[in-house]
């Protein structure tokens, strides 16, 4: 029984006597009902009267525990009642605390005989007496959850009234036993090995709020109290360890049985404080190779890291960046630099946690981005967002540069390419700069500004080239259509700028993105000339005898470009703007000239070309 193990003799008033005599007894019961009897009747009593009951009430007492030693609890109870009435009765407030002592322990007589209400009716009177006594407290909240899984249970041969009845009286237990584990958690006496026996005895029991907070409790009560090193695995409780493991499962039954936001978070907070205690510990386990703590944190980050993207999922930014944030809050204690011969596994170890946290600030600033598109209508609150979301990535992007630290000690040691991950750490870098592209674009930076970012992150090597196409796509769709264009030619520049082998496929839907860019059709005229020049290059190659692989420009793009520029000035030939038209057909018809096989008909292009230019020279 959980209460009673914790009970011990509350008052040491005296030796337990020997069994007295039945006449003695009767002595007794006379002299007790005197007694009893003024204090019942409420008469104003002098110091010498209230000694007397204090008196009186250490005899009862003495006698009560007697009977519990001869085990009677029925009788022993009846005594213990009475030395408690004795006791409360003086103003004393040393009685009062001993009558409250006396409570409790005809209480665990009654639970002993199982007589729950009447140990849980002794529980609340010590209590009533003395708020804090933590026996009287756990003796309470046994006899209010014992019940609880009869009265959830289903019971379909009773009447509708007496389910009724039943549901009622479970709706008020479940409610004290809160009261109970609220007392429970903030007094200051309650060690790791009474928060156990709670979690444990309210994991017994269907109501999951009570199974919860008497995790959440143990989890508490296991990180406000220090754990000596002496103790460190010796039992079910009692580590940091132990505490990181309670939380993780609180974490996991949270998510399991879909509890609210708020509770998980409030969950991470106390996990936070606990790797923070911890961090000593685990800084140990990592330098001599050990995994245990580690592996808790990492479990149960990837609890929050899972439930975090479900929110993405169903668009729920909000909750999703808090989790992402509380996620990396998680990870933070554990940031640091290792000294220059610290172990391979302490760095590795780092190097992880590090790697983390910076994801989980590149997918909480992500979210917090999310959520400030959806905002409408309300400025301060879009750039409160947008301010959240640069700040996770300014951190990230320190975080980003501690791993050269880590780089640095793992090539001391001949393992840079065991341990360093450098194409994980290339990629988590490019998706910063691009994630702080667009939140700039959606900031309405200038696109002066946008334009100097864009130059000044692609040189540098971590930036694939590619990273100009998603550039490019996010200044179209912020409505920066010159800074998209820019991107865009920065990356052409690369193809057709570096020499060598031209590879046509990957710059053709470019060009084809671009031309979609501009304003008007006469503005795309030059991106036309600049794919002439460009095709008439690789066909003189071909000509001269180069058989490099990958250059041909994709035959369906160059049909699509002869269409285009073709209609283009039929467009402008029916407004009689003759000049234009003459020039977009005469592309055209250049450009048809080097699309492969018979797709157009080079007559029809160059009778249609000649009419235009009769009716541009006004000779027709």
């Amino acid at each position: 029984q959980m209460a009673a193990a914790t009970a011990k003799a509350p008052v040491a008033f005296s030796e337990v006597p020997e069994m007295p005599e039945d006449a003695a007894l009767e002595r007794l019961e006379t002299a007790l009902r005197e007694v009893e009897a003024f204090v019942s009747s409420g008469a104003s009593a002098g110091q010498e009267q209230q000694n007397l009951c204090v008196e009186a009430g250490k005899l009862v007492w003495s006698h009560g525990c007697a009977w519990r030693s001869a085990s009677q609890p029925g009788t022993a109870a009846r005594w213990l009642q009475r030395a408690a009435g004795l006791l409360a009765s003086s103003k004393d407030a040393t009685a009062v605390s001993h009558a409250a002592n006396c409570w409790f322990a005809a209480g665990s007589c009654f639970q002993s005989q199982g007589l729950m209400a009447e140990a849980s009716e002794c529980a609340c009177k010590a209590t009533r007496l003395k708020p804090d006594h933590l026996a009287a407290l756990l003796l309470r909240l046994a006899c209010l959850v014992g019940p609880l899984c009869r009265a959830q249970a289903p019971a379909n041969t009773e009447a509708a009234e007496v389910q009724q009845e039943a549901a009622t009286g479970a709706a008020a237990s479940i409610e004290q036993a809160h009261e109970c584990v609220a007392a429970l958690r903030e007094h200051p006496g309650l060690t790791p090995a009474h928060a156990a026996q709670v979690a444990q005895l309210l994991q017994q029991q269907p109501v999951q709020d009570l199974a919860l907070a008497g995790l959440e409790m143990l989890a508490a009560c296991l990180a406000k109290e220090p754990t000596d090193a002496s103790m460190e695995g010796e039992g079910p409780v009692g580590s940091s360890l132990d505490c990181l493991r309670v939380v993780r499962e609180l974490g996991d039954q949270a998510v399991a049985k879909g509890r609210p936001e708020g509770e998980l978070l409030r969950y991470l907070d106390l996990a936070a404080s606990l790797v923070a205690s911890s961090r000593p510990k685990l800084f140990d386990e990592l330098a001599a190779g050990q995994r245990s703590r580690q592996d808790e944190v990492r479990r149960l980050t990837q609890t929050v890291w899972n439930t975090a993207q479900e929110f993405g999922k169903q668009s729920n930014w909000p909750s999703c960046a808090a989790l992402f944030e509380m996620a990396q809050r998680l990870l933070e204690p554990l940031a640091g630099k290792a000294a220059g011969n610290a172990p391979v596994s302490l760095l590795q170890g780092l190097r992880e946690f590090v790697d983390a946290r910076a994801w989980c600030l590149l997918m909480a600033a992500s979210a917090r981005l999310q959520h400030a598109k959806e905002v409408l209508g309300k400025p301060q609150e879009k750039g409160h967002l947008l301010q959240k979301a640069m700040a996770c990535l300014e951190c990230a992007h320190a975080l980003c540069g501690q791993t050269g630290h880590f780089g640095k000690d793992f090539q001391q040691d001949g393992q840079l390419e065991e341990c360093l991950a450098s194409a994980v750490r290339n990629r988590l870098f490019m998706l910063l700069v691009l994630l702080e592209f667009e939140v700039r674009c959606v900031s309405g930076n200038s696109e002066q500004e946008l334009r100097r970012f864009v130059d000044e992150a692609t040189v540098q090597e971590a930036i694939g080239i590619k990273s100009l196409l998603a550039m490019s796509k996010i200044a179209g769709a912020a409505n920066y259509r010159r800074l998209a264009i820019h991107c865009l030619q920065r990356y052409l520049r690369f193809f057709v700028g570096a020499g060598g082998v031209i590879n046509h496929k990957q710059v053709a839907a470019a060009y084809r993105e671009m031309l979609a860019l501009h304003a008007s059709r006469n503005e795309g005229f030059e991106t036309f000339e600049g794919i002439f020049h460009l095709l008439s290059g690789a066909a003189g190659d071909v000509q001269a005898g180069g058989n490099q692989a990958d250059t041909s420009y994709p035959k369906d793009e160059i049909a699509w470009l002869v269409a285009t520029a073709w209609n283009n000035g039929t467009h402008f030939y029916k407004l009689q703007q003759f000049q234009w038209a003459e020039r977009w057909m005469s592309k055209s018809l250049a450009l048809a000239k080097l699309c492969p096989g018979d797709i157009f008909s080079q007559d029809l292009l160059a009778a249609g070309y000649t009419a235009c230019l009769r009716r541009s020279s006004g000779t027709d």
